[in-house]
């Protein structure tokens, strides 16, 4: 049977002991300060959802996550006890993340569970001396003027300068992103989870770059990318006495790595840990201050792309007649364009993930083969990680059939005369007709004729050998179907390249296409003229 007011009285045990819990914000000439309000016993409500459905009690949890918080001079948490019947209850937990990191969530839990076992049994709960936040802020201070901070400015300086152009999966240059998000999560297989499991036995290091490093091939692979940098949230405590402590400590910095085609997994798997013991060793510079010397570079944000793993256990009860378990929630909202959450919480090689993605940018459908791409790359890898991460498949062979044969598969049949030809019969016959209507002009089959004449004109030279291929790099607009027409009319052939795509990945299709030539704009052609 669930105690309610035992579970109350335990919740504020808790925030009587840590005062970091009772942190607030208030404003002094207009500037935001912290300070430590007195404990006040909080009255703690329980609803009742005995007759409520999963759905419905689903629903009721999506929207108080989502409710904002009070800011000022008001508790930065809200603790809610819903009862479901005589044996389960949920014991719901909303914390700002001004005063609250995944770690003091776990520190919470577990402080409160372990309450709630005492008064069980009888016993007064004694939480010993908890360490106040207050302490890692003096701490921070103390930094702030001494040679490790100097050092460190030194190496983000550095690290800033060979970055080069966040990760990113959408181009969302000149548009304003709405920050309201959804989250997928998929639990890994089980047999993924061994072999993630002994690769990380194998090699000392933690399941986090064993998913990162899957990743990291996704990006080398989609993207063409050589370098890349995605935001990866630091532990950022130091000593016991930090991981005691309730407060706010984690920071999201900026991982820049390399890689190569060529390297295998054990190959880019030393280099990884190289590079992410060489950043840990400077974690403690402020992200303010990271931010602050991104600026300078002309950068608007360090990363689009967050990765996390969350490794937090709940306690295990050692009364057989209570059992604890327990779910993260997601607020909805984000800056990132996606974050990505690997978690183990119960301890059990079993791991799940967490998309929080933004609902403008992606679709659900989108986000499930990013997953299924990234499980099918740790299933190539650790299978064979001897092998260049280049020659590994990111379809699977049932994803890559169908991609290949059941999508190009033609239901109507192949026309004899060629796409230019059926396209100069429509010229012929209906020369003033709409073409094309794009920002609200006309254009006319005969003017598009006219512009593939201008093109066929500059491309008689270069397309003298048939099927010549031709880069197009040019915005949905009348001059683009115009430019396809004119290399079709040269005997060439065409390929298409939109703009959204990453730079390094235009780079790599137009070398590896062997493109004679490139047809684009100024703004869009100049970044890539090393290759023209």
């Amino acid at each position: 049977r669930v105690n309610f007011p035992l579970l109350q009285r335990s919740v504020n045990l808790v925030l009587s002991a840590d005062p970091s819990l009772r942190a607030r914000i208030t404003l002094r000439d207009k500037t935001p300060m912290q300070y430590q309000a007195p404990f006040q016993k909080e009255l703690i409500p329980v609803y009742d959802f005995s007759q409520t459905s999963p759905d419905g009690i689903e629903s009721w949890e999506d929207a108080f996550t989502r409710e904002t918080m009070p800011l000022l001079d008001s508790p930065l948490y809200r603790f809610v006890l819903l009862h479901i019947d005589e044996s389960c209850g949920y014991l719901v937990i909303k914390m700002h993340h001004l005063i609250s990191d995944g770690w003091t969530q776990v520190l919470l839990c577990n402080r409160i569970g372990q309450c709630y076992l005492d008064l069980l049994a009888g016993r007064e709960s004694d939480l010993g001396d908890i360490p106040s936040y207050e302490t890692h802020i003096a701490e921070e201070a103390k930094y702030l003027s001494s040679p490790a901070y100097a050092r460190d400015e030194a190496y983000w300086r550095e690290v800033l300068e060979r970055s080069g152009e966040p990760s990113m999966l959408k181009s969302a240059h000149g548009a304003a992103v709405s920050p309201v998000g959804n989250r997928l999560t998929f639990p890994l297989p089980q047999d993924l989870n061994n072999d993630i499991y002994a690769f990380c036995m194998r090699h000392r290091v933690a399941p986090f770059s064993v998913f990162y490093l899957a990743l990291a091939i996704y990006f080398k692979r989609i993207g063409g990318a050589d370098r890349f940098t995605i935001g990866v949230p630091i532990f950022n405590r130091k000593n016991f006495a930090a991981k005691q402590t309730s407060g706010m400590f984690v920071s999201t910095l900026p991982f820049f790595s390399e890689i190569s085609g060529d390297w295998t997994l054990n190959e880019f798997s030393d280099r990884l840990n190289t590079e992410w013991f060489d950043m840990l060793r400077h974690q403690r510079f402020p992200f303010a201050h990271i931010q602050a010397l991104g600026k300078n570079q002309k950068a608007d944000r360090l990363f689009h792309i967050a990765f996390s793993y969350q490794n937090g256990h709940l306690m295990e009860s050692r009364d057989a007649t209570v059992s604890f378990s327990g779910r993260w929630h997601y607020s909805g909202y984000q800056l990132e364009q996606l974050c990505i959450h690997l978690s183990n919480l119960q301890d059990n090689r079993r791991f799940s993930v967490d998309y929080d993605y933004l609902t403008q940018l992606f679709s659900a459908q989108e986000i499930e083969t990013l997953h299924n791409c990234l499980v099918n790359i740790l299933r190539e890898a650790l299978s064979s990680p001897d092998r260049p991460i280049g020659q590994l498949a990111i379809l699977s062979p049932q994803e890559r059939e169908r991609v290949l044969y059941t999508f190009n598969r033609s239901s109507k049949p192949i026309f004899d005369e060629s796409l230019y030809d059926r396209f100069s019969h429509h010229v012929l016959k209906n020369p003033t007709r709409a073409a094309l209507i794009w920002d609200g002009q006309r254009t006319t089959y005969q003017q598009l004729e006219a512009f593939s004449a201008q093109v066929h004109a500059s491309l008689s030279g270069i397309c003298a050998a048939p099927d010549t291929l031709v880069g197009i790099l040019l915005p949905r607009t009348p001059a683009l179907f115009g430019s396809m027409m004119g290399v079709l009319r040269s005997g060439g052939a065409f390929v298409l390249l939109s703009p959204a795509l990453p730079e390094n990945r235009i780079r790599e299709i137009l070398t590896q296409s062997g493109a004679a030539v490139l047809l684009t704009t100024p703004e869009l052609g100049e970044p890539l003229s090393d290759l023209l």
